[in-house]
């Protein structure tokens, strides 16, 4: 295939190696050098205003001019290390910490209704998530996780209102064993008034939140005429009025409450 023939009069593009001296700029003595001291061409435009191709060291005057990427990474600041700039985990709370805590005082016998009313409630709030602390006489056959059963061991004799007591001593300082370092965070449940002792002592010391549960007053079993019926019913008016929750099994004993102590 034939190339065609250029005209006479159009000849070939000048190269930029061609073009005279005399015709380049009067100031290329001071024009820019590149390293080896030679004008550097970038697709026929001679470098100009101290700009070459790109990644190329120009100097000026002397001195060495940094090119805009030079700059960039010379301006740039070391990264500081400082404490605020550490990551720092969140500390992870244990499972006590975050899930609710009970503690269960009852003086009866596990095999008791009340003592199994409190044992059952016990397990069933446990499996719930809930740390349930149970303080009682004698220890119950049950390992249930987030269940503690705290036994304190029973007095001799034939009094009564005196191994009651002694229970209640024994039981408040199981607790504050229990919890050493305060325990504000801590729900206080008493079962009827033989359990409701800790309460009011703890309640006082503590300022815990309570709950009293009762499934008979002894204004309904009894005639309130011997001296330790006027005294269990003394203790069960304290506790239906320092008691924030009351809880009750049968409504005639709402009934009762509400009438003899209406506050």
């Amino acid at each position: 295939m034939s190339t065609p023939a250029l005209s006479q009069n159009e000849g070939s593009a000048p190269s930029p190696n061609d073009t005279p001296l005399k015709q380049q700029p009067p100031d290329v003595e001071n024009a820019p050098l590149v390293a080896d001291h030679a004008l550097q061409a970038d697709n026929g435009h001679s470098a100009e205003n101290g700009h070459v191709s790109a990644n190329s060291d120009v100097t000026e005057n002397g001195q060495a001019k940094l090119n805009g990427t030079q700059v960039k990474r010379h301006k740039r600041r070391p990264t500081r290390i400082t404490p605020s700039s550490w990551i720092i985990s969140p500390a992870v709370k244990k499972a006590d910490e975050v899930r609710p805590v009970l503690a269960v005082f009852c003086w009866e016998h596990p095999d008791t209704l009340v003592g199994q009313s409190a044992l059952q409630t016990a397990i069933a709030l446990a499996r719930r998530r809930t740390t349930v602390h149970l303080f009682g006489r004698v220890a119950p056959s049950v390992d249930v996780a987030g269940l503690h059963i705290h036994a304190v061991g029973d007095s001799e004799g034939e009094d009564l209102l005196a191994r009651v007591q002694e229970f209640t001593s024994r039981a408040a300082n199981a607790f504050l064993h229990q919890f050493p370092g305060g325990s504000p965070h801590v729900t206080l449940m008493g079962y009827e008034w033989s359990g409701a002792g800790p309460l009011s002592l703890l309640r006082g010391l503590k300022n815990n939140r309570t709950i009293f549960s009762v499934r008979s007053l002894e204004r309904q079993r009894s005639d309130m005429t011997s001296e330790i019926s006027k005294h269990i019913n003394e203790l069960e008016c304290t506790m239906l009025r320092e008691a924030q929750v009351v809880l009750t099994q049968e409504p005639a004993v709402s009934e009762v409450a509400r009438f003899w102590v209406p506050e």
